[in-house]
């Protein structure tokens, strides 16, 4: 391109006549939004509408393009879609009537570009067009708003999935699946921040980014579709035995190999249907996504709601049905003392993954809507919750007392042995030493294990029954000739049952 001109430089050269701007001086095409020699010689087509003007306008052709300090450039061509065809109007105005858009002469330069069609498989040559946009004071403002709140949720969320890495009683399945969900929506939110501030231009790594983000995003969206699944799961089999370890793990296996293979199944579509031959997929068969098209993500309407809006809803609607399940399976339960403690710490748990779901869902949901309804200052609360998904799920699991005291429980361990699990096993000698094996061995032995798969198969960190007053063991067992039972809800950190 040549040198750019300002609105009143164009005024100048221009007094009271149709010009239009080309993007590339005289002999020279586009390629890749590089400017090349060229044979085509290029003149503007005009249209009343979108319809074809059949006639001469006369006009002045100028060369170079608008400079945009004040606003944004954006790119408008027939092969990006239908919406974003451009029509050179007899006024020498540009009018994009798929978006409803239109530009003053001086704003846009118009230009042949080839370009590689992946439909057709060939080199083609289209018209494409170069506007400017005002910049729009509010909306700026609530861009960089949005991109400090994403910004902070990305770190929130990072910080979390340290903390859970180093605190192993945060990490059973209910954690492992909360690890889960806040590593999918660090990546997503990760990329998006990373995508307005590098502004990567149209082409591959664009595309490439669009997949993983939309990758990320439903990820997200199935690890919140596992965590309402096992917190109903969690509910409806209080009374039964806690399943072994290995069941657990073959649990998680089987919830990850869920939440991660779907989306990726979703993406795989998603990528056929984007870069699919018309050979293969006539045009008008389909929604095509438009991944990297006009941006990086989903860039039509029509590919958001069908490819990212409706597995939303759907997926909110069966979270919603688990929920209701959970909420009627706690309301049947009968108050039987022998699962109170547990039923007690599942109601927590579930007051917490239902303030994890509104902020979510709700959030998800909003964004949909505010693509449809308008206005859209409307939505500036939702978008604010939105982008702060990541600071509220940190507040959320990481500011509870549970948490707080796993995580002062495990600074200490830190403090007195390191990272050496080894030494944590070995115990100094002491009069404990002295007793009989077997009344030290019916102290700890039945009971820790049963309290451990106890917690862990409900989910419940073990600082949630590592509570109480002490368990009388060592001496005392040795006066009484007798082993006293143990207690799984009065065990502690220093004094395990």
């Amino acid at each position: 391109m040549i040198e750019e001109s300002t609105a009143e430089e164009f005024e100048a050269q221009c007094p009271g006549e149709v010009c239009i701007q080309k993007c590339c001086a005289a002999g020279f095409h586009l390629f890749n939004t590089t400017c090349i020699p060229t044979q085509l010689q290029w003149e503007p087509t005009f249209y009343e509408g979108d319809d074809l003007f059949i006639g001469e306008v006369a006009h002045t052709v100028l060369y170079g393009k608008t400079n945009c300090e004040d606003g944004e450039t954006f790119i408008f061509s027939e092969r990006l879609g239908e919406l974003d065809a451009p029509y050179v109007q007899t006024n020498g105005k540009l009018h994009v009537t798929g978006l409803n858009l239109t530009f003053e002469a001086h704003q846009c330069c118009l230009e042949y570009e080839t370009y590689y069609n992946l439909k057709t498989q060939r080199n083609d040559i289209a018209e494409i067009a170069f506007c400017c946009f005002p910049y729009d004071k509010e909306a700026g403002i609530m861009a960089a708003v949005n991109n400090v709140l994403l910004t902070l949720s990305a770190i929130c969320l990072f910080v979390m999935l340290a903390i859970y890495m180093l605190v192993p009683d945060l990490r059973n399945i209910h954690g492992k699946c909360l690890m889960s969900h806040a590593a999918a929506l660090f990546v997503a939110f990760f990329l998006t921040v990373y995508n307005q501030f590098a502004r990567i231009p149209l082409g591959d790594s664009c595309e490439a980014l669009g997949m993983l983000l939309y990758y990320s995003f439903i990820a997200a969206l199935f690890w919140l579709n596992v965590m309402s699944f096992d917190i109903w799961w969690t509910f409806a089999h209080l009374r039964t035995q806690p399943p072994s370890e290995r069941s657990l793990r073959h649990r998680f296996i089987r919830h990850s190999l869920y939440a991660w293979g779907v989306p990726l199944v979703m993406t795989g579509l998603l990528a056929f249907f984007n870069y699919a031959p018309t050979s293969v997929i006539p045009d008008g068969t389909i929604v095509r996504p438009g991944i990297g098209e006009r941006q990086c993500f989903l860039s039509t309407p029509e590919g958001e709601l069908y490819y990212f809006y409706i597995p939303i809803f759907i997926v909110t609607g069966v979270n919603i049905i688990f929920f209701i399940a959970t909420a009627w399976t706690l309301y049947k339960a009968e108050q039987n003392s022998r699962i109170l403690q547990r039923k007690r710490t599942a109601r927590d748990r579930l007051k917490v993954y239902v303030n994890l779901f509104i902020i979510m869902e709700v959030s998800w949901i909003a964004e949909c809507l505010s693509t449809q309804i308008e206005p859209k200052q409307l939505w500036y609360f939702t978008d604010i919750i939105n982008a702060s998904q990541g600071t509220l799920i940190f507040l959320l699991f990481i500011v509870r007392s549970s948490t707080r005291r796993a995580i002062k429980n495990r600074f200490l361990e830190l403090t007195k042995y390191g990272f050496n699990p080894s030494a944590r096993k070995v115990r100094p000698a002491g009069r404990d030493d002295q007793n009989p094996p077997s009344s030290r061995t019916k102290t700890t032995g039945s009971g820790n294990s049963g309290a451990s798969r106890s917690a862990q198969s409900d989910g419940i960190p073990m600082t949630d029954v590592q509570q109480g007053g002490a368990v009388k063991t060592g001496e005392a067992n040795s006066d009484n000739s007798k082993a006293t039972p143990c207690n799984p809800d009065k065990s502690t950190h220093d004094n395990p049952c």
